[in-house]
């Protein structure tokens, strides 16, 4: 091994997270850097309740030589229209620009159908998508294998549908909650035949993002607990396996196979952007220098009546 080795650090968070979870300053070229620095390939926009500010990303990975690939760390419930305040987590990773445009419907709906709290997937909303369409992880402490609820009506659905392009996430936070998922993480593995794969959850860059993040939490009245002591960082391949390591829950093989299962995020369409202005009118009759004169009164007119 050596810190070249590569991987896709797919689960990762900016300060565009902070809508509904204002835990990171941390800045998307930030993380393009880190990346270019670690000898990675892809960017992903992965945020908590949606897809992040793609048209920045995918300027930042144009200027930078990377590969610009959507996410997003959602938040589901069985049923969005009820008042569930479980809001499990999940992470979504579609595989083309056709599935990334489904889900952005999907995330608008999870906005204006399924908002409690966080904006809300339905299980049937992700089961309304191609099996073939999308790659998921089952996230974090706080994903889809946290309880018996999320795993039977949520899990279990999910992996019927989309089998194999199901993926088991572990951690390598020295905590007993997380070692409870990562075990429950592996007997699903052998059970369902399904993989395992590495992530970081990133806030931060390094140690000192570290601080910085514990410091903007206090100053918004916020603690997540033991989390002050979790590693969010974006660290390179062999300090990402020591931490499994000393963790001492998946052995040296699973967790190899683990990290290398972020690469399976290569096989995705990169961001594709169509950046024509499409503006409808109510004037079609007009030619547009018309409808600008149009416009123009109209402002006056009302700066007019601002004035008075």
């Amino acid at each position: 091994m050596n810190g070249r080795v590569r991987y896709n650090n797919y689960h990762k968070h900016t300060h565009v997270s902070n809508i509904f979870s204002p835990d990171c300053n941390v800045k998307a070229e930030d993380y393009c850097k880190r990346a270019v620095e670690l000898g990675h390939t892809a960017y992903f926009t992965t945020e908590h309740g949606s897809f992040g500010d793609i048209f920045e990303a995918k300027t930042l990975c144009d200027k930078y030589g990377l590969k610009c690939i959507s996410g997003i760390e959602g938040y589901i419930v069985p049923d969005n229209k009820q008042k569930d305040r479980s809001n499990y987590h999940i992470v979504i990773i579609p595989k083309t620009n056709t599935a990334r445009r489904k889900m952005n419907y999907l995330s608008s709906m999870a906005n204006i159908e399924g908002y409690f709290y966080k904006p809300r997937f339905s299980t049937q909303d992700l089961l309304s998508l191609d099996k073939d369409d999308v790659y998921i992880t089952t996230a974090c402490m706080a994903g889809i294998l946290r309880d018996n609820t999320s795993i039977q009506d949520i899990f279990l659905p999910l992996f019927n549908h989309f089998k194999d392009n199901l993926f088991l996430e572990v951690q390598n936070h020295n905590n007993d909650l997380q070692k409870e998922i990562n075990q429950k993480a592996i007997a699903f593995a052998e059970e369902f035949g399904l993989r395992l794969i590495a992530a970081n959850d990133s806030h931060y860059i390094d140690e000192s993002g570290k601080q910085e993040r514990i410091e903007l939490l206090k100053g918004k009245d916020i603690n997540y607990g033991d989390e002050d002591d979790f590693m969010l960082d974006y660290p390179d391949y062999d300090t990402l396996f020591k931490r499994f390591q000393a963790q001492g829950v998946l052995t040296d093989e699973q967790i190899k196979s683990a990290i290398e299962s972020t690469l399976v995020f290569d096989s995705c369409e990169e961001i594709d952007l169509d950046h024509s202005i499409k503006m409808p009118t109510i004037y079609p009759d007009l030619s547009l220098p018309e409808r600008i004169e149009v416009l123009k009164k109209e402002i006056n007119q009302r700066f007019a009546n601002i004035k008075k």
